[in-house]
């Protein structure tokens, strides 16, 4: 009988139980060293966020009006998506479509359009034409124009590759 206490491996002195976790760095044992019943762990810690129930931060869309004669122009920047979208649908409510013959939303600053961000534009566009007004997309970036392409959108709007171009039809 051997005269070590029976919670430790005489070979290396390591615990003989599974529940333990090698400490020693990695590479210092091969192995043979390690006990049948024990096996050196490679854990990697990695931070993680710790998980919230905080409301989520304000969407990032950005929307300037501006009213000049003849004209609404409308400015997004940002992101038009499911968290904007809402907000641009309650602000349409409130223009004053029926004062302007022209409807121009400028694209230019636009970084990003998702389903409900269309679904919100087709909507300014029913609501333009059912006022008497016309109504143009501006130079949509690379990522939204193509967004508008797969989906159709591009058939359905004019788009026009300036703002000064936009205005001046």
């Amino acid at each position: 009988m051997s005269n070590h206490p029976p919670s430790v491996h005489p070979a290396n002195n390591h615990p003989t139980n599974n529940h333990s976790v090698n400490n020693h760095p990695a590479g210092s044992h091969s192995a043979n060293n390690h006990p049948p019943s024990v096996r050196p762990l490679n854990v990697r810690c990695v931070d993680v966020a710790p998980l919230t129930t905080d409301p989520p931060a304000a969407d990032p869309l950005g929307i300037d009006v501006r009213h000049d004669e003849g004209y609404l122009l409308l400015t997004l920047s940002g992101e038009l998506d499911c968290a904007g979208s809402p907000r641009l649908r309650a602000f349409l409510e409130l223009l004053p479509f029926a004062e302007h013959s022209r409807v121009v939303i400028d694209l230019t600053t636009l970084a990003f359009c998702d389903s409900s961000g269309i679904t919100t534009l087709l909507t300014a566009r029913r609501m333009a034409i059912s006022a008497g007004a016309s109504i143009a997309l501006v130079a949509p970036t690379p990522q939204v124009g193509k967004v508008f392409e797969i989906t159709g959108v591009a058939r359905v709007f004019h788009i026009h590759v300036t703002l000064t171009d936009a205005l001046n039809r």
